[in-house]
């Protein structure tokens, strides 16, 4: 099968999101559509208490990670939001609260005029005999990501304590 790409098109689709860049409804119902590609252009390293160089970002955390990420690949956003799996907590998150205050945190004071991504969070697992608690290392890791255009996911914060959006 062959196709009939230019440069331009190509540079269009890899075109990667820039923070407060606008994206159409139609863009967003597109990249829910699509089988994602997982960016990490716009992970927090070191900016905030969420980064993922945190020192409890652990093996098990990070088996469960590439578990997740690799059942995320293979689904839609659309499919993975009407599975409506408990477990795997796969939820959007209002950009309020916790959210907007480590957001600024990440990328400096957001204008008013700012027309925010969508993002989603999901669970690597849930202690479900207690709450999380940074104090007591209580862990029940969230990981949150932005959806971009042509299904690109942008990967954001690792939330071990379940502190950004409880």
């Amino acid at each position: 099968m062959a196709y009939d790409f230019d440069i331009e098109d190509i540079e269009e689709f890899h075109q990667r999101y820039t923070w407060g860049e606008g994206l159409s409804n139609e863009s967003i119902y597109n990249s829910k559509q699509t089988l994602p590609v997982i960016c990490y252009d716009l992970i927090d390293l070191d900016k905030t208490k969420y980064h993922f160089l945190q020192d409890c970002f652990d093996n098990k955390d990070i088996k469960s990670y590439f578990k997740a990420i690799k059942y995320i690949s293979k689904h839609t956003l659309d499919e993975l939001l009407e599975e409506n799996n408990h477990e795997f907590h796969f939820y959007k998150s209002e950009i309020r609260g916790n959210l907007r205050k480590v957001l600024r945190e990440l990328h400096g004071e957001i204008s008013n005029n700012i027309i925010y991504p969508e993002i989603y969070h999901f669970a690597l697992y849930t202690n479900k005999e207690t709450l999380a608690d940074r104090k007591s290392n209580i862990k029940s890791p969230r990981i949150y990501f932005l959806v971009g255009a042509h299904g690109m996911l942008y990967i954001l914060f690792y939330d071990p304590y379940h502190e950004i959006n409880p």
